[in-house]
């Protein structure tokens, strides 16, 4: 097991965003009552990432990120739903949507890369504690699971790569962040893996995606 955390952790530096969509390893907020706001900021080598979440009432939540990086690559994503505190734990359940733009950054022949934009709706399931060892440490898990649509180009300088036909996708994508660091302001490090499926499979150009990332970032909670 341990091995294969390393494996994962040593692909994900190594990765170079060269797909139209990375794993976002977003903020597991952790909302446990009314009022409390979560603001992170983190950094990758994939893209650079802001995430804020806050508790509308003793049972609502929303919570909106926003990823970019280098050549125009952005993906937002906006989800709200419900929380609720179980013993020291806390169980949340959210639906979202989400929408980016990307590309493979080295296209080796003309017309096999893609690029475009893409929407993703799906469910998020949440489970962690806050503030483990006197207010020292927060760890969560995440599940995220749903829809992909891509809408992609072909990359070539000539009219012959036309619009590929629209494709739905399967996605999921597990991550874990553990934030350490005094009561309000905690250092956080996530990890987040996806797999994307494709119904293009057999075609060159099919929904490429860089399955492995990790985030160093800032956690504020107010």
């Amino acid at each position: 097991m341990k091995n294969h955390l390393l494996l994962l952790i040593i692909l994900s530096l190594l990765a170079t965003s060269c797909g139209v969509y990375s794993a976002q390893g977003t903020d597991i907020p952790l909302i446990d009552h009314r009022g409390m706001v979560n603001i992170n900021g983190s950094l990758s080598l994939a893209h650079v990432q802001g995430n804020a979440s806050v508790g509308i009432t003793d049972h609502l939540a929303t919570a909106a990120s926003f990823s970019y990086a280098e050549r125009q690559k952005y993906y937002n994503q906006y989800m709200a739903g419900y929380y609720n505190p179980i013993g020291r734990g806390v169980l949340e359940l959210y639906g979202g949507f989400g929408y980016g733009y990307g590309r493979q950054y080295y296209d080796p022949d003309p017309g096999v890369g893609a690029k475009g934009h893409y929407q993703i709706y799906f469910a998020q399931a949440d489970y962690g504690w806050n503030n483990l060892a006197n207010n020292h440490i927060d760890l969560g898990f995440a599940l995220k699971t749903g829809l992909l649509h891509s809408n992609l180009h072909r990359i070539g300088t000539s009219t012959h790569y036309p619009e590929l036909a629209p494709a739905n996708h399967f996605l999921l994508e597990p991550s874990v962040q553990f934030r350490v660091g005094g009561q309000h302001l905690k250092f956080s490090i996530t990890l987040a893996y996806s797999f994307i499926s494709s119904s293009r499979m057999n075609n060159p150009a099919h929904f490429s995606y860089d399955p492995a990332n990790l985030l160093l970032g800032l956690n504020l909670k107010l």
